[in-house]
């Protein structure tokens, strides 16, 4: 998605549908949780209109996508990344339409998109969504996570993609220390 000067969203990259808590899993989802540690966090944020979120330590900031923050880290040829995007709800459409629009989009996008988990999730004290899939791109499995709440009229979109389970638990001290500015 695109943010252009006068801060109107452009729609590009949608947010799957979830309208229903989850099942159980081997790996819990991330959800907002007490604040941790600060010695796990490096100096450097994640942010843009309406949010910041600290990054974990060795963790890299990136400025590949001038509209989209995001922040990696590198394992031998493996990229973990995450990033934040913003997207206005279209007005008069409601936040479970938004999503069962926008998944079916998000499946265009990509080779054997398979959800393996979805449900409920709160960030920053605000009710929202998050799923677990997997798809291929340029034929390697990738796996992610996306959390999703709106604000305002605005979906953020904390997307974390990954190849093994190795910063996870940096992946979830970030999300749960996302904060609404």
């Amino acid at each position: 998605m695109t943010e252009n000067s006068d801060n109107s969203l452009l729609e590009s990259f949608p947010l799957p549908p979830i309208t229903t808590t989850s099942s159980a899993t081997t790996t819990p989802p991330i959800t907002t949780a007490p604040q941790p540690a600060t010695d796990v966090f490096s100096n450097d944020v994640l942010s843009g209109t309406g949010f910041e979120m600290p990054l974990a330590k060795g963790w890299t900031l990136s400025d590949m996508l001038d509209t989209i923050p995001i922040a990696y880290v590198q394992d031998g040829t493996n990229i973990t990344n995450i990033n934040v995007l913003r997207e206005k709800v279209p007005s008069g459409m409601t936040e479970s339409e938004y999503w069962d629009i926008s998944i079916q989009t998000f499946k265009s996008f990509v080779d054997g998109f398979n959800i393996l988990e979805r449900g409920d999730t709160t960030i920053d004290g605000i009710k929202g969504i998050y799923y677990k899939y997997e798809y291929i791109q340029m034929g390697t499995e990738i796996s992610g996570e996306q959390y999703s709440v709106v604000k305002d009229g605005v979906s953020y979109i904390i997307t974390y993609t990954y190849f093994s389970d190795n910063y996870h638990n940096d992946a979830k001290n970030m999300i749960n220390a996302f904060r609404f500015k």
